[in-house]
């Protein structure tokens, strides 16, 4: 089950995402737009992904924090 669905802020065609088990980051603007260009797993069952907070990072404008 989705946790999250989230545009990533200043970036318009950046998409995560989230489930309790997975991060996907997605650049809708490239020509495998369904393929995640980013993808985090969690390695152990007793590990769950419970909440997710995007915000930038840095100064770069296509850089950002997934905490």
């Amino acid at each position: 089950s989705y946790l999250s669905v989230e545009w990533v802020p200043g970036v318009a065609a950046t998409l995560v995402v989230a489930t309790s088990k997975y991060i996907n980051v997605y650049d809708l603007t490239s020509a495998t737009a369904l393929t995640p260009t980013h993808a985090f797993v969690m390695a152990y069952e007793q590990s769950l992904i419970q909440n997710i907070i995007l915000e930038p990072f840095g100064d770069q404008d296509d850089s950002v924090s997934i905490a």
